[in-house]
Order: C-alpha cells, then structure tokens, then sequence
C-alpha cells in the first residue's frame, strides 16, 4: 500500500499519541491542537500508510517563499514507530511534491542520523538552527 491523505478528526487520538512522542523528543514549537487546526483548516494535510503501521504519519505543507521564487512542500512533522520510513517514502514524498506543482522537497529535524540519511538520498543540508534562551 502507499501513503494516503486521511482526515484528522477520524484518527485524532492516534495521531495525538505520536504527536505527543514527537513533542518530547524534539521539542518543536508547536503543540499538538496546532497540528489538528492546521490539518481541518486545509493549511496542511495529513498522509498514512494504515497497511504498514496503524500508528506512523506525517503532516506536510505547501509553502511558497516569495525571495527564493520557489514552492516547498514541507514535511512539517513525522511520526512513525516502525524502522525505516524515510527510506520507505522518501521516492513518494517527491513524487507527491513533482505533482502538486513543487519544486523542492524540505523538512526540519534534530535527529543527525536522518540528516545523513538524506543526504546520501541527494538532499543537501541548507542550514542549521541554534538557539540560547535568555
């Protein structure tokens, strides 16, 4: 099976448990209530593969950046218990992106190993994030 585009509010406790997970080994900015408003108000849109895992998902965006004239669909957010999803999607994920009119394939992680991961996959690493809370 592939990944398919689901409805949040059908599987809205599974997905708030990954969620959670996802919150407090990385903790994005976002909580959980951002995800399901933004997936219901069609400003970002929800995927699963129900025949590989019951629990693995990822949320995506299309962002358009008006200085570098290039539409992003971004991976915003990931979950999946099961060994191997990015491997698994990465092929589909750009192929979703080629057919909805994007040009680039982009998502944020602090996870080292999915960096280089991607990069063998073609993916250049563009930036990196630091913060001190003051």
């Amino acid at each position: 099976m592939a990944l398919e585009p689901v409805d949040i509010r059908e599987v809205w406790p599974v997905v708030r448990d990954g969620l959670d997970v996802v919150k407090k080994t990385t903790n994005p900015p976002w909580i959980p209530e951002d995800i399901y408003s933004a997936c219901v108000t069609k400003q970002a849109f929800l995927y699963m593969d129900r025949d590989r895992t019951k629990q693995g998902f990822a949320v995506v965006q299309s962002q358009v950046c008006e200085y570098e004239q290039i539409s992003k669909f971004l991976i915003w957010v990931a979950y999946d218990p099961v060994y191997g999803a990015t491997n698994q999607y990465m092929s589909e994920w750009e192929r979703l992106a080629k057919e909805t009119g994007h040009g680039v394939v982009e998502f944020v992680t602090p996870i080292d190993a999915l960096g280089r991961l991607t990069r063998r996959k073609g993916y250049e690493k563009v930036s990196s994030l630091y913060r001190k809370y003051l």
